[in-house]
Protein backbone atom coordinates (compact mmCIF):
# COMPACT_ATOMS: atom_id res chain seq x y z
CA UNK A 1 0.00 0.00 0.00
CA UNK A 2 1.29 3.48 -0.84
CA UNK A 3 2.32 5.50 2.21
CA UNK A 4 -0.22 8.27 1.51
CA UNK A 5 -3.07 5.76 1.38
CA UNK A 6 -1.93 4.44 4.75
CA UNK A 7 -2.09 7.99 6.12
CA UNK A 8 -5.58 8.49 4.72
CA UNK A 9 -6.80 5.19 6.22
CA UNK A 10 -5.69 6.36 9.67
CA UNK A 11 -7.75 9.54 9.49
CA UNK A 12 -11.44 9.80 10.22
CA UNK A 13 -13.92 9.80 7.31
CA UNK A 14 -14.17 13.57 7.78
CA UNK A 15 -10.88 13.67 5.85
CA UNK A 16 -12.71 12.99 2.59
CA UNK A 17 -14.90 16.03 3.01
CA UNK A 18 -11.76 18.18 3.42
CA UNK A 19 -10.69 18.26 -0.20
CA UNK A 20 -10.40 21.80 -1.56
CA UNK A 21 -7.14 23.64 -1.03
CA UNK A 22 -6.27 27.20 -1.93
CA UNK A 23 -2.55 27.25 -2.63
CA UNK A 24 -0.46 30.44 -2.88
CA UNK A 25 3.09 30.31 -4.31
CA UNK A 26 4.91 32.88 -6.45
CA UNK A 27 7.51 30.52 -7.95
CA UNK A 28 5.89 28.81 -10.97
CA UNK A 29 8.00 25.64 -10.71
CA UNK A 30 7.29 25.18 -6.99
CA UNK A 31 3.61 25.96 -7.65
CA UNK A 32 3.32 23.20 -10.28
CA UNK A 33 5.28 20.58 -8.31
CA UNK A 34 3.45 21.22 -5.04
CA UNK A 35 0.06 21.31 -6.79
CA UNK A 36 0.85 17.88 -8.23
CA UNK A 37 1.79 16.60 -4.76
CA UNK A 38 -1.51 17.87 -3.36
CA UNK A 39 -3.50 16.32 -6.20
CA UNK A 40 -1.78 12.95 -5.65
CA UNK A 41 -2.82 13.24 -2.00
CA UNK A 42 -6.45 13.54 -3.14
CA UNK A 43 -7.01 17.29 -2.98
CA UNK A 44 -8.66 19.60 -5.48
CA UNK A 45 -6.19 22.49 -5.80
CA UNK A 46 -6.76 26.09 -6.78
CA UNK A 47 -3.38 27.76 -7.11
CA UNK A 48 -2.57 31.46 -7.11
CA UNK A 49 0.63 33.20 -8.15
CA UNK A 50 0.88 35.34 -4.99
CA UNK A 51 -0.86 36.22 -1.75
CA UNK A 52 -2.84 39.09 -3.24
CA UNK A 53 -4.29 36.87 -5.99
CA UNK A 54 -5.07 34.12 -3.45
CA UNK A 55 -6.91 36.59 -1.23
CA UNK A 56 -9.02 37.77 -4.17
CA UNK A 57 -9.97 34.19 -5.03
CA UNK A 58 -10.74 33.40 -1.39
CA UNK A 59 -12.90 36.47 -0.78
CA UNK A 60 -15.14 35.60 -3.73
CA UNK A 61 -16.38 32.63 -1.68
CA UNK A 62 -14.80 32.35 1.81
CA UNK A 63 -16.36 28.92 2.45
CA UNK A 64 -15.33 27.29 -0.83
CA UNK A 65 -12.00 26.02 0.49
CA UNK A 66 -11.29 23.55 3.28
CA UNK A 67 -7.65 24.53 3.81
CA UNK A 68 -5.11 27.14 2.71
CA UNK A 69 -1.45 26.36 1.99
CA UNK A 70 0.79 29.37 1.46
CA UNK A 71 4.42 30.31 1.01
CA UNK A 72 5.62 33.01 3.39
CA UNK A 73 7.82 35.08 1.06
CA UNK A 74 5.75 36.43 -1.83
CA UNK A 75 5.41 39.82 -3.47
CA UNK A 76 2.63 42.19 -2.40
CA UNK A 77 1.21 40.04 0.44
CA UNK A 78 3.20 37.62 2.61
CA UNK A 79 1.87 34.27 3.75
CA UNK A 80 1.34 35.53 7.30
CA UNK A 81 -0.54 38.61 6.04
CA UNK A 82 -2.63 36.36 3.78
CA UNK A 83 -3.44 34.05 6.71
CA UNK A 84 -4.51 36.98 8.89
CA UNK A 85 -6.91 38.30 6.24
CA UNK A 86 -8.28 34.87 5.37
CA UNK A 87 -8.97 33.92 8.97
CA UNK A 88 -10.82 37.20 9.49
CA UNK A 89 -13.16 36.24 6.64
CA UNK A 90 -13.46 32.58 7.74
CA UNK A 91 -12.09 32.00 11.27
CA UNK A 92 -12.41 28.21 11.12
CA UNK A 93 -10.29 27.57 8.05
CA UNK A 94 -6.94 25.89 8.66
CA UNK A 95 -3.90 27.67 7.22
CA UNK A 96 -0.53 26.01 6.68
CA UNK A 97 2.53 28.18 6.08
CA UNK A 98 5.79 27.06 4.52
CA UNK A 99 9.12 28.74 3.96
CA UNK A 100 12.74 28.09 3.19
CA UNK A 101 13.52 29.92 6.43
CA UNK A 102 12.82 28.67 9.95
CA UNK A 103 9.93 30.79 11.19
CA UNK A 104 8.81 28.63 14.12
CA UNK A 105 9.17 31.49 16.64
CA UNK A 106 7.33 34.03 14.47
CA UNK A 107 4.19 32.06 13.64
CA UNK A 108 0.97 33.84 14.71
CA UNK A 109 -2.29 32.22 15.82
CA UNK A 110 -3.75 32.47 12.34
CA UNK A 111 -1.34 29.69 11.25
CA UNK A 112 -2.30 26.09 12.07
CA UNK A 113 0.84 24.41 10.77
CA UNK A 114 4.31 25.11 9.43
CA UNK A 115 6.61 23.11 7.16
CA UNK A 116 10.12 23.96 5.97
CA UNK A 117 11.07 23.90 2.29
CA UNK A 118 12.12 21.70 0.73
CA UNK A 119 9.54 19.14 1.84
CA UNK A 120 8.48 15.78 0.50
CA UNK A 121 5.01 14.69 -0.49
CA UNK A 122 5.04 12.34 2.51
CA UNK A 123 5.91 15.15 4.95
CA UNK A 124 3.24 17.42 3.45
CA UNK A 125 0.65 14.64 3.55
CA UNK A 126 1.39 13.87 7.20
CA UNK A 127 1.12 17.55 8.17
CA UNK A 128 -2.16 17.95 6.27
CA UNK A 129 -3.48 14.83 7.97
CA UNK A 130 -2.62 16.13 11.43
CA UNK A 131 -4.17 19.54 10.75
CA UNK A 132 -7.33 18.07 9.29
CA UNK A 133 -7.67 15.57 12.16
CA UNK A 134 -7.23 18.32 14.77
CA UNK A 135 -9.80 20.55 13.06
CA UNK A 136 -12.42 17.79 12.76
CA UNK A 137 -12.03 16.79 16.43
CA UNK A 138 -12.99 20.25 17.73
Amino acid sequence: MCWWRAIMHKIDKEWWHMKKILFAEDDPVVRVVTSQMLERLGYEVTSSEDGDAALSVFLCDPHRFDLVLTDQNMPRLSGIELADRITKANPGIPVILYSGFDLQREIPRSIDGFIMKPFTQKDLGELLGRIVASKTMR
